[in-house]
């Protein structure tokens, strides 16, 4: 899920013009942090990815484009060049996220691309929600994303397909923390974003949370003990625990990442829980301590830059001016 929007991880087939009510639980929706109404300082409360997001009825699609990778459909029609551009560019991205994670594309991998008007988009997935992962192979997104594509939207993209990337290597996420899993997501989408421009509101508003972001309320994030899918199901602390395990996920990877970076090792703890190892044991394996003393050492490392945010965000995508 996505702070300009927010992002569910449906695990059933896609929105074809029925009700979606079997996806609630699955979506992976991204909300925009940007937006006031989104988020008001770390604070769990309705606002963000209602539990019946999905249950509404989406407008038909129909196939408009295949390619070599990725399936097209819409509500509405669309130019070729835009249909090509739309599929060049989450291939791209598909593929820039999978080397970070250090993995590639199997042979046969396909993904299916749901472009719907805005309007439409807004009715199923809620106006503040900039893209959704719906299932294994899935990401649905407004049309004004592709028909125009900014540093924002490019974020968007990156952050959903991070989703999909999650979902191929892990399988059933019962085990590991929805924190995490936004954390890994977050951060990809946001340093895409930051390349492009550093200085984007989205990303000052995330640091300014951030920046002021207590050990207490972190722990409370952190500890909740959700799942993903029970993240999204509940849909208000969202966006919070998003931007919480983007700044733990970044903290990781400046205090423990060997030499492959975070976003691979994330990754290695995921392949380690898709082929049967236990989340706890498979943390251990990788980063040599339990994930319960990371969580504390990151506590350690709010608390001592509480008063130096500056500090503590920088080399994330948050850092301050």
């Amino acid at each position: 899920m996505r702070k300009p929007t927010a992002s569910p991880t449906a695990h059933g087939p896609g929105v074809r013009g029925t009700a979606v009510v079997a996806l609630a639980s699955a979506l992976i929706p991204f909300a925009r942090a940007s937006d006031p109404a989104a988020a008001p300082a770390f604070a769990c409360r309705p606002g963000g990815v209602p539990h019946t997001v999905g249950t509404e009825v989406s407008p038909p699609e129909r196939r408009i484009g295949q390619f070599p990778f990725v399936d097209v459909f819409s509500n509405a029609p669309l130019p070729r060049n835009v249909i090509q551009a739309a599929a060049d560019q989450v291939t791209a991205t598909f593929k820039a996220d999978g080397a970070e994670r250090g993995q590639g594309m199997s042979p046969g991998s396909r993904l299916k691309l749901t472009l719907l008007d805005d309007s439409g988009f807004a009715t199923v997935y809620g106006r503040r929600t900039a893209g959704v992962t719906l299932g294994p192979s899935e990401v649905s997104l407004p049309l004004s994303s592709v028909l125009h594509p900014n540093p924002s939207t490019r974020n968007t993209i990156a952050h959903e397909l991070i989703h999909i990337w999650q979902k191929w290597t892990k399988g059933n996420d019962a085990q590991v923390p929805g924190v995490t899993t936004e954390g890994g997501a977050i951060l990809v989408g946001d340093s895409t974003e930051a390349r492009e421009a550093p200085h984007d509101s989205d990303l000052s508003y995330v640091g300014a949370r951030l920046a002021q972001l207590t050990p207490a309320e972190a722990s409370r994030a952190l500890n909740a003990g959700r799942t993903e899918s029970s993240l999204v199901k509940d849909g208000t602390c969202i966006v919070r625990d998003e931007m919480v395990g983007g700044l733990f996920v970044a903290w990781l990877g400046q205090h423990h990442a060997g030499g492959a970076g975070v976003s691979a090792q994330l990754a290695d703890v995921e392949r380690r829980v898709g082929a049967g190892v236990t989340f706890p044991q498979a943390w251990v394996q990788q980063f040599r301590e339990s994930y319960a003393a990371s969580l504390q050492g990151f506590l350690t490392f709010l608390h001592d830059t509480q008063r130096n945010p500056s500090q503590r965000l920088a080399q994330t995508p948050w850092a301050l001016p």
